[in-house]
Protein backbone atom coordinates (compact mmCIF):
# COMPACT_ATOMS: atom_id res chain seq x y z
CA UNK A 1 0.00 0.00 0.00
CA UNK A 2 0.95 3.65 -0.87
CA UNK A 3 0.72 7.05 0.42
CA UNK A 4 -1.42 9.46 -1.62
CA UNK A 5 -2.20 13.61 -1.57
CA UNK A 6 -5.41 12.49 -0.77
CA UNK A 7 -4.41 10.48 2.55
CA UNK A 8 -2.56 13.51 3.86
CA UNK A 9 -5.79 16.15 2.97
CA UNK A 10 -7.79 13.38 4.54
CA UNK A 11 -5.74 13.72 7.81
CA UNK A 12 -5.37 17.66 7.26
CA UNK A 13 -1.92 17.22 7.46
CA UNK A 14 0.74 19.49 5.60
CA UNK A 15 2.63 17.78 2.56
CA UNK A 16 5.43 19.47 1.17
CA UNK A 17 8.79 18.75 -0.75
CA UNK A 18 10.47 17.45 2.02
CA UNK A 19 7.42 15.55 2.60
CA UNK A 20 7.19 13.68 -0.96
CA UNK A 21 11.38 13.28 -0.76
CA UNK A 22 11.41 11.30 2.61
CA UNK A 23 8.32 9.74 1.38
CA UNK A 24 9.90 8.81 -2.11
CA UNK A 25 13.28 7.62 -0.46
CA UNK A 26 11.56 5.42 2.29
CA UNK A 27 8.99 4.04 -0.23
CA UNK A 28 6.24 5.33 1.14
CA UNK A 29 4.93 6.54 -2.69
CA UNK A 30 5.32 5.21 -5.90
CA UNK A 31 7.07 7.73 -8.12
CA UNK A 32 3.50 8.87 -9.87
CA UNK A 33 3.20 11.39 -6.21
CA UNK A 34 5.75 13.88 -8.21
CA UNK A 35 3.03 14.16 -11.31
CA UNK A 36 0.39 14.29 -8.73
CA UNK A 37 2.15 17.17 -6.10
CA UNK A 38 3.47 19.28 -9.34
CA UNK A 39 -0.15 19.42 -10.60
CA UNK A 40 -1.59 20.69 -7.05
CA UNK A 41 1.49 22.94 -7.31
CA UNK A 42 0.86 24.13 -10.82
CA UNK A 43 -2.97 24.59 -9.01
CA UNK A 44 -1.87 27.15 -6.73
CA UNK A 45 0.32 28.97 -9.29
CA UNK A 46 3.37 27.51 -9.09
CA UNK A 47 5.69 27.94 -12.38
CA UNK A 48 9.08 26.68 -12.29
CA UNK A 49 10.62 23.97 -15.37
CA UNK A 50 10.96 21.17 -12.88
CA UNK A 51 7.51 21.29 -11.71
CA UNK A 52 6.00 21.90 -15.35
CA UNK A 53 8.35 18.89 -16.34
CA UNK A 54 6.84 16.69 -13.81
CA UNK A 55 3.34 17.38 -14.17
CA UNK A 56 3.47 15.89 -17.76
CA UNK A 57 4.35 12.56 -16.39
CA UNK A 58 7.76 10.34 -15.45
CA UNK A 59 7.35 7.83 -18.24
CA UNK A 60 10.45 7.19 -18.95
CA UNK A 61 11.97 9.48 -16.78
CA UNK A 62 15.08 8.57 -14.39
CA UNK A 63 13.81 8.95 -10.50
CA UNK A 64 17.55 8.96 -9.85
CA UNK A 65 17.75 12.32 -11.36
CA UNK A 66 15.12 14.02 -10.89
CA UNK A 67 15.23 13.35 -6.92
CA UNK A 68 18.63 14.97 -7.50
CA UNK A 69 17.38 17.80 -9.04
CA UNK A 70 14.56 17.81 -5.95
CA UNK A 71 17.11 17.78 -3.31
CA UNK A 72 19.35 20.61 -5.28
CA UNK A 73 16.12 22.83 -5.74
CA UNK A 74 13.78 22.49 -3.26
CA UNK A 75 14.97 20.55 0.08
CA UNK A 76 18.98 21.41 -0.04
CA UNK A 77 19.26 21.23 3.59
CA UNK A 78 17.71 17.96 4.02
CA UNK A 79 19.98 15.06 5.11
CA UNK A 80 18.78 11.29 5.97
CA UNK A 81 19.38 10.97 9.93
CA UNK A 82 18.14 14.88 10.98
CA UNK A 83 15.80 16.14 12.53
CA UNK A 84 13.64 17.50 9.60
CA UNK A 85 14.08 14.15 7.95
CA UNK A 86 13.38 11.99 11.48
CA UNK A 87 9.99 14.83 11.37
CA UNK A 88 8.67 14.11 8.29
CA UNK A 89 9.51 9.86 8.09
CA UNK A 90 7.26 10.43 11.32
CA UNK A 91 4.46 12.18 9.48
CA UNK A 92 4.46 9.88 6.84
CA UNK A 93 4.32 6.91 9.23
CA UNK A 94 1.48 8.50 11.31
CA UNK A 95 -0.73 8.85 7.92
CA UNK A 96 0.28 5.59 6.95
CA UNK A 97 -0.96 3.77 9.94
CA UNK A 98 -3.95 6.21 10.21
CA UNK A 99 -4.86 4.73 6.86
CA UNK A 100 -4.85 1.18 7.59
CA UNK A 101 -6.52 1.70 10.71
CA UNK A 102 -9.45 3.32 8.18
CA UNK A 103 -9.63 0.66 5.81
CA UNK A 104 -9.81 -2.76 8.84
CA UNK A 105 -12.90 -3.01 10.42
CA UNK A 106 -11.58 -6.73 12.19
CA UNK A 107 -9.01 -5.44 14.60
CA UNK A 108 -6.93 -8.84 14.13
CA UNK A 109 -6.59 -8.27 10.75
CA UNK A 110 -5.80 -4.47 11.55
CA UNK A 111 -2.87 -5.71 13.80
CA UNK A 112 -1.78 -8.10 11.24
CA UNK A 113 -1.46 -5.06 8.72
CA UNK A 114 0.22 -3.07 11.43
CA UNK A 115 2.63 -5.81 12.27
CA UNK A 116 3.30 -6.07 8.41
CA UNK A 117 3.92 -2.75 8.52
CA UNK A 118 6.40 -2.65 11.40
CA UNK A 119 8.25 -5.53 9.63
CA UNK A 120 8.50 -3.58 6.12
CA UNK A 121 9.63 -0.57 7.60
CA UNK A 122 12.76 -1.39 9.59
CA UNK A 123 10.78 -2.41 12.83
CA UNK A 124 10.20 1.08 14.64
CA UNK A 125 11.37 0.29 18.55
CA UNK A 126 8.30 2.94 19.57
CA UNK A 127 5.78 0.39 18.06
CA UNK A 128 7.13 -2.70 19.63
CA UNK A 129 4.01 -2.21 22.22
CA UNK A 130 1.44 -3.15 20.05
CA UNK A 131 2.97 -5.67 17.63
CA UNK A 132 0.92 -9.17 17.65
CA UNK A 133 4.16 -11.49 17.96
CA UNK A 134 6.15 -9.20 19.99
CA UNK A 135 6.74 -10.38 23.82
CA UNK A 136 4.74 -8.14 25.93
CA UNK A 137 5.66 -7.25 30.00
CA UNK A 138 2.01 -8.53 30.81
CA UNK A 139 -0.55 -10.67 28.98
CA UNK A 140 -1.98 -8.66 25.83
CA UNK A 141 -5.45 -9.82 24.27
CA UNK A 142 -6.21 -8.12 20.66
CA UNK A 143 -8.08 -5.37 22.04
CA UNK A 144 -5.58 -4.14 24.62
CA UNK A 145 -2.74 -4.28 21.18
CA UNK A 146 -5.50 -2.32 19.37
CA UNK A 147 -5.77 0.11 22.48
CA UNK A 148 -1.80 0.62 22.20
CA UNK A 149 -1.99 1.31 19.15
CA UNK A 150 -4.73 3.78 19.15
CA UNK A 151 -3.20 5.38 22.28
CA UNK A 152 0.19 5.85 20.21
CA UNK A 153 -1.21 7.07 17.20
CA UNK A 154 -2.79 9.96 19.78
CA UNK A 155 0.38 10.77 21.24
CA UNK A 156 1.92 10.42 17.75
CA UNK A 157 -0.27 13.54 16.64
CA UNK A 158 0.44 15.57 19.50
CA UNK A 159 3.98 15.09 19.60
CA UNK A 160 3.98 15.59 15.62
CA UNK A 161 2.02 18.70 16.21
CA UNK A 162 -0.41 17.98 13.21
Amino acid sequence: MYLYLKDFKKYNISCNWCTIYVGIEEKYFEKTILTEYAIELIENGEDSELVNTLAWGLEGEDLTQIMVKIKTIYVKFLEKGTDSWRYEYRKLRYVYLRKLAGEYTDKVELLEAVASFYDNFGYPEDMSGFINYMPQDSPTDSTELLNRFNHFLESEKENLHL
